[in-house]
């Protein structure tokens, strides 16, 4: 019976603790001694919760949480997860998970991030409609048909899975940002649907044929590093990319890379043979070209051309910023000006009142004494 009181009163220790320790509603637990002797009670009252490298019972978790991280935990089962119907966001992040056939039940999920577990079954995933944000990567995916109905996904990372076929992803055209490196992806036409996207990295998988990415006319960031694209000819219907790179790949020509936009470009570790069109890139402010076929001394005297090509338009953006500046400066002071007239004016006119309000006032008193 003492036993027990004594235990009773240690859980309520621990939970007012818990209670100071909780700001803007969060509870961390870092080592599994703090779970030992705590049972997790409603009256934390917490919105989220963070668990890191615990050995955790997950029956344990309240369920009125609507965030929940468990990182580093080794979760082989698991079981009362779906009780959790609050959640909004969940992050199950090398956690050595192979099933997830009960995360099913969380309808109201929004983000859902399995990172670097041991899945290969995703057909869970499809009843998680309200989805916007989905981190499967580093896992052992293959078949990705359950993403067919998550329409509202904005942002789905894929990378370092076994997938080859990504057709259903043309389903999922409110897709912002893609993932799909490392994969042993070579068809990408499924991805000429997806024109909302600004991000796409298909680094270091099978693409060898980029006419699809034609289609992608909001595109800002693209990472097509480590393929085997030869023809670049589709990069130059891009006009809104900021950051290119096709490094390590098995390009030659780049003529059609004249027009392109972009102020960033990564073309480092190909077999081009002339480098002359990257002169001509009028916005281009960053470019790495070392390591291709073309002469060590033409490569040299083109760097040093670049490098003066860069001086000067960085000399001429500072002289339009400073231009812009001065007539900023000179608006305000017209401004300034008016206003101060404005005010001469009314001051001018309030004195000119006041006087003749005197002399009226001076009249009347002299005809008093006449």
């Amino acid at each position: 019976m003492s036993q027990d009181i004594s235990q009773s009163k240690y859980d309520t220790e621990m939970i007012n603790l818990y209670k100071q320790q909780i700001k803007n509603q969060v509870l961390r637990i870092k080592y599994s001694s703090q779970l030992k002797n705590i049972k997790f009670v409603e009256e934390l009252e917490c919105k989220r919760i963070v668990i890191n490298r615990c050995t955790i019972e997950l029956d344990k978790v309240p369920l009125n949480i609507t965030e929940c991280e468990i990182i580093n935990c080794k979760l082989h089962n698991l079981q009362g997860l779906q009780q959790m119907n609050q959640l909004l966001v969940l992050l199950l992040n090398y956690d050595e998970i192979e099933d997830i056939q009960v995360l099913g039940d969380l309808q109201n999920l929004v983000q859902l991030s399995l990172d670097d577990n041991q899945i290969s079954n995703i057909s869970a995933i499809k009843n998680l409609l309200n989805l916007q944000y989905l981190n499967i990567g580093c896992n052992k995916l293959q078949d990705i048909s359950p993403l067919c109905p998550l329409s509202n996904l904005t942002e789905l990372i894929l990378y370092e899975n076994q997938i080859v076929d990504i057709s259903p992803l043309k389903y999922l055209t409110n897709l912002l940002k893609l993932n799909l490196r490392r994969n042993q992806v070579s068809d990408i036409s499924a991805l000429s649907y997806l024109t909302n996207l600004q991000f796409l990295s298909l680094q270091e998988t099978r693409v060898n044929d980029i006419y699809p990415l034609s289609y992608l006319h909001k595109l800002e960031e693209l990472n097509l590093n480590s393929c085997r694209i030869v023809d670049v000819s589709a990069l130059q219907k891009l006009k809104t990319v900021c950051w290119l790179e096709i490094s390590k790949c098995d390009i030659v020509h780049i003529s059609a890379l004249k027009d392109l936009k972009a102020p960033e470009v990564d073309l480092s570790s190909n077999f081009v043979l002339d480098l002359s069109p990257v002169s001509r890139l009028i916005n281009i402010f960053n470019i790495y070209i070392q390591n291709q076929r073309v002469p060590s001394a033409e490569l040299i005297l083109l760097s040093l051309k670049l490098q003066l090509i860069f001086k000067i338009r960085s000399q001429k953006r500072i002289f339009k910023q400073k231009q812009t500046q001065f007539k900023l400066q000179q608006k305000q002071f017209q401004q300034n000006g008016n206003y101060l007239k404005q005010n001469l004016l009314k001051l001018h006119s309030a004195f000119m009142k006041e006087t003749c309000s005197l002399f009226n006032q001076l009249n009347v008193d002299e005809s008093q004494f006449q």
